[in-house]
């Protein structure tokens, strides 16, 4: 009786060494199947701006040695601290009309604080059915901010390295037709949640259009933290100004800024 219950006992422990052996060899089979490829971003495209480009279309501050550049180091200097104040990473430059020279300070005001702070500037054109930023630096090619949109390219593959340290363009090639559509769909929300996590980007600046002439910096308004409001001197009027301030009631304002004046 003794050895049947010992050959008993061993066929047992036999069997379970077997089916603990079979389990490590499907568990190291599986670890190895699973292995996920590292995943590689494509890295911004680099387009070197014109100098001389930058200081015919009103970019001054490129260049350190302008002295026009001071008036934009000073606003570099109010914007932040209000923004600092808050915990603000997001700015949207809009005009009530235009012709008032936001997308030129959207500009000079992301060069400016690119010339400051350790973190990226990310400067994104969202004045879909007027984009002016790839033209006033010269960047062409694709892809761009319409790419991104449609889900036809990564962020990281549309964003443009200028050649100006510490700046991220993501310009937007051609005028949109349903453009308060795509600025209130899932994707640009995506886009500007990706920008706003994202720890090594400081400051995110948007060209929006203007307040009066469509609804669209309307529609955007959820995505940023706050506005600056660019005037134009002799051209901004006082019902223009009433009536923005109207539209934009609760919307935090970080400052009016007087335009062009002589």
């Amino acid at each position: 009786m003794e050895d049947i219950i010992g050959r008993a006992m061993d066929r047992v422990r036999g069997e379970a060494n077997i089916r603990r052996g079979a389990e490590r060899h499907r568990g190291s089979g599986s670890a190895e199947t699973v292995t996920p490829e590292p995943v590689v971003r494509p890295s911004p495209r680099t387009c070197a701006v014109s100098w001389n480009m930058l200081e015919g279309n009103g970019i001054v501050t490129a260049n350190k040695n302008n002295p026009n550049t001071r008036t934009f180091d000073m606003l570099r200097t109010q914007v932040l601290r209000a923004m600092s104040e808050k915990g603000w990473r997001t700015v949207g430059v809009t005009s009530p009309t235009r012709q008032c020279g936001k997308t030129t300070a959207a500009i000079n005001l992301a060069i400016s604080i690119a010339n400051q702070t350790t973190g990226r500037v990310v400067l994104v054109d969202f004045d879909l059915k007027c984009p002016r930023i790839g033209e006033y630096l010269g960047i062409e090619g694709k892809p761009d901010l319409s790419d991104v949109l449609e889900v036809r390219a990564p962020l990281e593959a549309a964003l443009v390295d200028p050649g100006i340290p510490g700046l991220l363009v993501l310009p937007n090639g051609k005028a949109q037709e349903n453009s308060s559509g795509i600025l209130a769909k899932s994707e640009t929300v995506s886009l500007v949640k990706d920008l706003r996590s994202n720890r090594d980007v400081r400051v995110t600046i948007f060209d929006l259009p203007p307040v009066l002439t469509t609804d669209d910096t309307l529609a955007f308004l959820p995505q940023v933290d706050c506005l600056l409001i660019m005037l134009a001197d002799g051209k901004t009027t006082k019902p223009e100004l009433e009536e923005t301030r109207r539209l934009l009631e609760g919307t935090p304002v970080v400052g009016y800024v007087l335009n062009q004046c002589h």
